[in-house]
């Protein structure tokens, strides 16, 4: 496997897990999947407030993706974990002390150099008095990697994804990924959009800095022919949230078709 490839991680439960930080960069600021963040971290080492950190839950359109697009390796992760073993808690409790005092040593070293800097422009004053010192955040970088333990699982690697389409007798799931590597393609990020009561919700860059301005429906090709009242519905529920509705389907003979509508309000 290349040094930079993106491991992916398939529970019995048919959800997708990645679980190294820098291939959860990569996915993100590379190749604009999103995922979900569902794990708790620290803004900072020494800081109590919690932010969201890995593992990145990915949706099956994402995963079936980056594996089409040969950006990463899903391995089958189904089978449940054997206990620790004596010597391998040894190895991880051993390695998380030596990073604890890497970050003390920081820390002090970081607090002592803060004291001799403020009591070299205030010489009045005592170096005890750390509370005149402006409190900064500053992050050591220690996290622990567990995935350092897990080498020696051996795991099988997923064959193409695509063979799941077979378990799905409406075709719902083929042609959610075909509007949802379509509108990839295009240069969207393209993002769950159940919240919104939708499928999708489409961002034109960074979803951290970008408002999204589009929530997409998807159907399929034989029921296109949907009621004036469902579109009135669709769309006063995405103007709710301030977007517009996108009705997106799948024809048989020319591809991903898309029809899009603004509530104009009434005059």
């Amino acid at each position: 496997m290349e040094p930079n490839h993106i491991t992916i991680f398939r529970t019995k439960q048919d959800k997708f897990f990645v679980w190294d930080a820098k291939a959860i960069l990569s996915l993100r600021t590379q190749h604009r999947i999103w995922g979900q963040l569902i794990g708790l971290q620290k803004a900072s080492y020494f800081s109590q407030i919690l932010s969201p950190g890995p593992p990145l839950l990915l949706s099956f359109e994402e995963a079936l993706l980056t594996q089409q697009k040969d950006l990463a390796t899903i391995l089958d992760d189904s089978q449940p974990y054997p206990p620790p073993t004596e010597k391998e808690k040894e190895t991880f409790l051993t390695h998380r002390k030596a990073q604890l005092l890497e970050a003390q040593q920081k820390y002090d070293q970081y607090r002592k150099t803060m004291k001799t800097s403020y009591n070299e422009q205030n010489p009045s004053l005592s170096v005890s008095e750390p509370k005149q010192i402006k409190k900064i955040k500053i992050d050591f970088g220690i996290a622990l990697n567990t995935l350092d333990f897990l080498d020696n699982r051996n795991l099988e690697q997923e064959k193409n994804l695509v063979t799941q389409f077979d378990d799905d007798p409406e075709n719902s799931l083929r042609l959610k990924f075909m509007v949802f590597s379509d509108l990839w393609n295009k240069g969207f990020y393209v993002l769950s959009g159940s919240k919104f009561g939708g499928d999708y919700v489409l961002y034109p860059g960074d979803p951290d800095k970008y408002h999204s301005q589009l929530i997409v429906f998807v159907v399929s090709w034989e029921k296109y022919l949907i009621s004036v009242l469902d579109i009135v519905g669709k769309e006063r529920l995405a103007n709710s949230v301030g977007k517009a509705t996108v009705l997106a389907t799948v024809d048989p003979l020319e591809g991903v078709k898309y029809l899009t509508f603004k509530w104009q309000g009434v005059t």
